[in-house]
């Protein structure tokens, strides 16, 4: 089932059972005949853990991305990856439940989850970005996701919020800006985030890294160089995730209706 890629830390018959293992408890959930691409996904996965000790992030990506095309929920995704866990050391378990690596997880996922098998209602027309029921969709997923792991959303995740001054302008200029907008978001945020417009308004649902903080004073200068959206006075901020759910349908409600 496993291929060898490489030697490092690990033993070829370690990593090798070790995946066995988790694939042979993936499948009772996913049934005898699993996706090719969850298998070679999953053998990058422990191969980095393993083998490379290097990538891990990378891998965990790829593995959200394969899950997320085939339209697996990442509640079932997390309860595969505490599996991986259970069958590993205590250090390679430390790696695999670090931020960066959980994060990266859940990223890959909702990259494809929602332009895959649920993009007919998640995208909008104009920008090509995704809809409130995309934030709403992955805001659940990420609630849920930490509780898991016993991370706090506000510790982990914000809110990049950019809103443009559209009202005075006719509905063909006003796409052209929202499209603009949209440009100029996807060459400064283009690592799995989610990203969504409402009206004149686009949120950016980030992890909250001193990266995300530069990126966003990076993308307030970019809006203000581009013509097209210097025009419409684009005001860029940072917003904290509420602590609960009660908290987070109200603020949701705030920010896009």
């Amino acid at each position: 089932m496993a291929s060898s890629r490489g030697r490092g830390v690990g033993t070829t018959g370690e990593w090798q059972i070790v995946l066995d293992e988790w694939l042979s408890l993936i499948r009772i959930d996913a049934g005898e005949q699993l996706d090719l691409s969850i298998v070679d996904a999953a053998t990058g996965v422990v191969e980095a853990l393993y083998v490379q000790r290097r990538g891990l992030r990378g891998a965990l990506r790829r593995l959200g991305n394969s899950l997320g095309d085939l339209g697996w929920p990442l509640e079932q995704l997390n309860a595969w990856l505490e599996a991986l866990s259970s069958l590993t050391k205590r250090s390679y378990r430390a790696e695999l439940r670090t931020f960066e690596s959980l994060a990266a997880f859940a990223e890959g996922w909702a990259e494809r989850y929602v332009r895959g098998a649920h993009s007919g209602a998640c995208l909008d027309p104009v920008t090509g970005l995704g809809s409130p029921t995309v934030l709403r969709l992955r805001l659940k997923e990420i609630y849920q996701h930490c509780r898991a792991f016993d991370i706090t959303p506000r510790e982990a995740y914000c809110f990049v919020i950019v809103d443009a001054n559209t009202a005075d302008l006719a509905p063909f200029e006003r796409d052209a800006v929202m499209i603009t907008t949209a440009g100029v978001i996807g060459e400064v945020f283009h690592q799995g985030e989610t990203v969504i417009r409402h009206r004149s308004r686009v949120i950016v649902l980030a992890t909250k890294t001193e990266s995300t903080q530069r990126r966003c004073e990076a993308l307030g200068d970019a809006l203000q160089s581009a013509p097209i959206t210097r025009s419409a006075d684009p005001r860029v901020s940072l917003g904290e995730l509420p602590q609960s759910t009660i908290e987070l349908d109200r603020r949701l409600r705030d920010l896009v209706g």
